[in-house]
C-alpha cells in the first residue's frame, strides 16, 4: 500500500466502471511513507453512518460546515463534504498540511510551527466572520485554539462541533465539553483513511467522561488484542492494541495492527458489538509518534 502503483488496487467488480468514480487517498504518514487507497464507494457509507450518529448527539439538519483539518490527499476532507450535504448544507475548507506540522515539531520549529497555525486560524475565523456557519469540523488541538480567538457571539452560533484527529483523553473530554464549548454539540470520532470513522456513543456525563467509539459494522471491526500475542483478545475493561479488519466493495484488509491502544468495551443498547475506549497511541510507538494537531 506504500509502494505498489495505485492501479493494482482498484478492484476486478469496477472494471467497467468510469475512472472519473475513483479517488486515491493517504494516510499521513506518520510512521514512514503513506499507504495509498482507491475509494469508490466506502466513504458514502461512513459519511452516512456519521450523520446516522450525528443525529443521537443532537445535531441538527440543515446548515454550513467549516471543515478545518487536512484535505488534499486525505480522506477526511471529503467526508465532511459528503456529510454535509447529507445534512442539508454546503462546506468551506481550510487546508492543513500536517506533515508540515509533524516536520516542524520534530526539527523544533516552534516559532514557524506557530505562525503557519495563526495563519490558519486566520483564515477559518474569516470564513465564520463573513458565512453562515453551523457546524464545524476540526481537531481537538485545533478546536482549542480556534475557541479562544473567536467571540462568544461566534462561538455559541456553532450547533455543532465534530472533532478527531488525535486522541482524546477523558480529561481533556471534560475540559472540551465543561469549558470550552460549553453546551454545544460535541461527537469525537476515532478513525483513520483506511478503517473509516468511528464516532463516540451518544454521550452521558453520568457514565463518565471516557471516551468510547463504536465502528461501522460490518464493513470495519475494531478489536483490541494482546500486543505479544495479537491473535488473542484481551478482555473487557482490559487495555491491549488496536486491530483493525476492512471489508468493503473498495477493499479488504484483515487483521491491521494499528499504532494505537484502547480499552475493550462491549456492546450496549444501541451497538450489539464491541467497541473501544480511550484511545492513545500504542506505548511502544511513542516514540516514533507524532501527532501534532492530526
Amino acid at each position: 500500500m506504500k509502494k505498489m502503483p495505485i492501479n493494482e488496487f482498484i478492484p476486478d467488480g469496477y472494471s467497467n466502471k468510469n475512472n472519473s468514480l475513483y479517488r486515491v487517498f493517504e494516510t499521513g504518514g506518520t510512521l514512514g511513507l503513506p499507504k495509498r487507497i482507491i475509494d469508490c464507494e466506502y466513504r458514502n457509507e461512513i459519511a452516512s453512518w456519521l450523520s446516522y450518529s450525528l443525529d443521537m448527539h443532537g445535531f441538527t439538519m440543515g446548515g454550513n460546515w467549516l471543515h478545518l483539518g487536512p484535505a488534499g490527499p486525505h480522506v477526511i476532507g471529503h467526508t465532511t463534504s459528503k456529510l454535509a450535504h447529507i445534512r442539508g448544507g454546503l462546506c468551506h475548507y481550510i487546508d492543513i498540511d500536517t506533515r508540515w506540522i509533524k516536520l516542524c515539531l520534530k526539527k523544533g520549529y516552534t516559532k514557524i510551527l506557530e505562525e503557519y497555525l495563526d495563519h490558519v486560524l486566520s483564515q477559518a475565523i474569516a470564513i465564520l466572520d463573513t458565512q453562515d456557519i453551523s457546524f464545524v469540523f476540526t481537531t481537538p488541538q485545533l478546536l482549542q485554539r480556534l475557541c479562544e480567538k473567536i467571540s462568544p457571539e461566534g462561538k455559541y452560533s456553532l450547533k455543532g462541533i465534530v472533532c478527531g484527529g488525535t486522541h482524546v483523553t477523558p480529561e481533556l473530554h471534560r475540559l472540551l465539553r465543561k469549558e470550552i464549548i460549553q453546551g454545544i454539540p460535541l461527537c469525537i470520532v476515532y478513525g483513520n483513511t483506511i478503517m473509516g470513522a468511528a464516532p463516540q456513543e451518544p454521550f452521558n456525563e453520568g457514565n463518565g467522561w471516557d471516551v468510547k467509539y463504536y465502528g461501522l459494522f460490518p464493513y470495519f471491526t475494531i478489536r483490541v488484542v494482546r500486543p505479544d500475542k495479537p491473535w488473542q483478545e484481551v478482555g473487557y475493561g482490559e487495555t491491549g492494541r488496536i486491530m483493525i479488519s476492512v471489508m468493503t466493495r473498495d477493499y479488504f484488509i484483515p487483521n491491521l495492527l494499528e499504532r494505537d491502544e484502547g480499552v475493550r468495551i462491549p456492546g450496549n443498547g444501541i451497538y450489539s458489538w464491541d467497541g473501544v475506549a480511550n484511545v492513545k497511541p500504542y506505548k511502544k510507538l511513542q516514540e516514533e509518534i507524532i501527532e501534532g494537531v492530526y
